[in-house]
């Protein structure tokens, strides 16, 4: 075969001239005239183009994305059971400065009377101390009308006291509220045990 332009003879399969850049339109492409001549392993190698595609998408993708989400879920599962957490801490401060003591449990922060008894620290002991119905202004929380009396932990599923939520825990100051049923590391690698 020669360039129409400049009669540099070129190989068969040339689409432009390699002399003057020409392009050779009318010559059929590569493919269409050796079709028939394409060996089979270069037909399977396209065939399996097709394969590995198929293989990214049900093995690879999933491989990369599915933990993305898992994870995603994850963090937002503990952002709620923080927030939640944070908002019973700050209940039973407000109860604490309003009473003059601390709750007996959690259910207290919530209920529509004040309660009897709260809990104070003497220096040696924790004591139980009647509350002056006057000086109680709660509830303290929004009543959590699907799962009363306390809100559902999102890491757990459960909303039990003493064990999705722990008010009093020992050895730790009276007045802490933590997060309870779950052990090990948040996402952000933080122990559950130091929320």
């Amino acid at each position: 075969m020669q360039c129409p332009r400049c009669g540099q003879d070129l190989p068969e399969e040339a689409r432009f001239c390699l002399r003057c850049g020409t392009a050779l339109t009318a010559v059929p492409a590569y493919g269409e005239r050796h079709r028939e001549r394409m060996p089979g392993l270069a037909l399977a190698l396209l065939a399996g183009c097709g394969g590995l595609v198929l293989l990214f998408v049900l093995v690879v993708m999933p491989a990369i994305v599915v933990p993305r989400v898992l994870g995603a879920r994850q963090r937002a599962k503990e952002a709620n059971a923080r927030a939640t957490l944070d908002s019973l801490r700050n209940a039973v401060k407000e109860f604490e400065a309003d009473c003059h003591v601390y709750p007996k449990s959690l259910g207290d922060i919530s209920t529509k009377t004040a309660p009897k008894m709260g809990l104070v620290w003497t220096g040696t002991a924790v004591v139980e101390k009647a509350i002056n119905p006057d000086d109680w202004k709660g509830p303290y929380v929004e009543e959590w009308p699907a799962h009363p009396p306390l809100p559902i932990n999102k890491l757990t599923g459960g909303n039990r006291e003493g064990t999705d939520w722990i008010c009093n825990p020992p050895g730790k100051p009276l007045g802490t509220v933590v997060i309870g049923g779950v052990t090990g590391h948040d996402s952000a690698g933080k122990p559950y045990s130091e929320w």
